[in-house]
């Protein structure tokens, strides 16, 4: 069993985890090299944003892409690098995200000026 395979369908609870898979704490998965560079201004997202990418997951393109995790008994949910690069490949290939309504202004500013400089003036 590959740990893609365990993430497609969970596994029935007879069945054992491969003692190779490398499962790690949301809180820890923050530091991976794929997500370095995921929060606002460069900044490692919170590990409550991995929660609710888990959980809710982030709405692009009219659907919703979540971070794949488990959950061993009552333990927090983990993950390991390769759910983290799939979903931020999902990510990227869902398309650009859309622009929040806070950051409209400021996107309009920058076009604004990227025309005006387009013009000479």
């Amino acid at each position: 069993m590959s740990a893609d395979s365990l993430f497609a369908a969970p596994p029935p609870a007879t069945q054992a985890l491969p003692a190779d898979l490398e499962l790690m704490p949301l809180n820890a998965a923050r530091n991976l090299p794929a997500l370095k560079q995921a929060g606002r201004g460069g900044r490692r997202p919170d590990p409550a944003t991995l929660h609710r990418w888990s959980t809710v997951g982030v709405k692009v393109g009219g659907q919703r892409i979540k971070l794949e995790t488990v959950r061993i008994g009552g333990g927090p949910r983990q993950t390991n690098g390769a759910a983290v690069s799939r979903f931020v490949m999902r990510l990227n290939q869902a398309g650009p995200a859309p622009i929040r309504e806070a950051d409209a202004p400021r996107v309009a500013h920058e076009h604004a000026e990227a025309e005006l400089a387009a013009a000479g003036i």
